[in-house]
């Protein structure tokens, strides 16, 4: 059984990890909205640009990916954790393709007039990936 977490808002560094990637990543807030949750930057549902918030994940596991196929190594490894998937890893080129705003915001708490997002919000992406949080970036240095 899964153990359930409460609820908490995403700040700048949260770990993220789309379910077709191979790496776990980190949300980026190239600049701050204004609004500090411990010291570091609260996002908002508008942080989902692809390069500016949202890196790749390495490599895409869809069918639906339509760019090359490629192979990681142990240097693209982010967190130690992920030490345990078999190398090289072979799939297509993680390149996001997202369009809009993450889903489920906190609608009643928001950060520079948007919804503040929440380790409960998801973004899709138009390779069929669903990216969602690990953590909420709080504990992270």
């Amino acid at each position: 059984m899964a153990e359930e977490t409460e609820e908490s808002f995403v700040v700048a560094g949260a770990v993220i990890h789309c379910h077709c990637g191979s790496h776990m990543r980190q949300l980026d807030a190239p600049y701050c909205h204004g609004t500090y949750l411990l010291g570091k930057p609260a996002l908002n549902v508008a942080d989902s640009v692809p390069g500016d918030n949202i890196p790749s994940f390495g490599v895409c596991l869809s069918e639906e990916n339509p760019h090359e196929v490629v192979k990681t190594s142990q240097e693209d490894m982010m967190f130690p954790f992920e030490c345990g998937v078999e190398l090289p890893l072979k799939g297509r080129r993680c390149i996001p393709e997202l369009y809009g705003k993450w889903e489920d915001g906190k609608e009643d708490v928001l950060v520079e007039g948007e919804p503040a997002l929440t380790t409960e919000s998801i973004l899709t992406c138009g390779h069929g990936g669903v990216i969602y949080f690990i953590n909420d970036g709080q504990e992270v240095d």
